[in-house]
C-alpha cells in the first residue's frame, strides 16, 4: 500500500459529527477513507469523509472533507510533499471551544 498524503478541510467539518470523549475529554470525528473509482484531474486517488450512521446525516451537510494521493518520498518534487495552494488560517470564534 503506498503512503498517502493530502489535506482535509476544517471549515468542512460537520460540527454535529464532532463527539467529545467522555474518558479524556477530547473531541474526535469519524472518518472513512475509500479509494476513488478513478483518479481526478490533480491526480487524487483516495478521499476523506465524515462517517455519520445510515439516516444519521445531518440534511445538507457535506460529508466530504478532503482528498488524498501518493506520496512518493525521496523524489526532487517538492509540490508533491506539500500542498499546492497555502491554506489560510481559520480564524476561532469565541463560541466554541474547539482547538480549531
Amino acid at each position: 500500500m503506498d503512503n498517502l498524503f493530502g489535506s482535509i478541510c476544517l471549515s468542512d467539518i460537520p460540527r454535529e459529527l464532532i463527539h467529545t470523549n467522555e474518558k479524556n475529554g477530547k473531541k474526535y470525528l469519524t472518518v472513512v477513507i475509500n479509494e476513488r473509482r478513478t483518479p481526478s484531474n490533480y491526480g487524487y486517488t483516495h478521499y476523506i469523509k465524515a462517517y455519520a450512521k445510515k439516516g444519521e446525516a445531518p440534511e445538507g451537510v457535506n460529508l466530504y472533507i478532503g482528498e488524498l494521493k501518493a506520496s512518493q518520498y525521496g523524489s526532487n518534487s517538492q509540490s508533491q510533499q506539500q500542498p499546492q495552494s497555502p491554506v489560510p488560517p481559520v480564524p476561532q470564534s469565541s463560541d466554541d471551544d474547539l482547538p480549531f
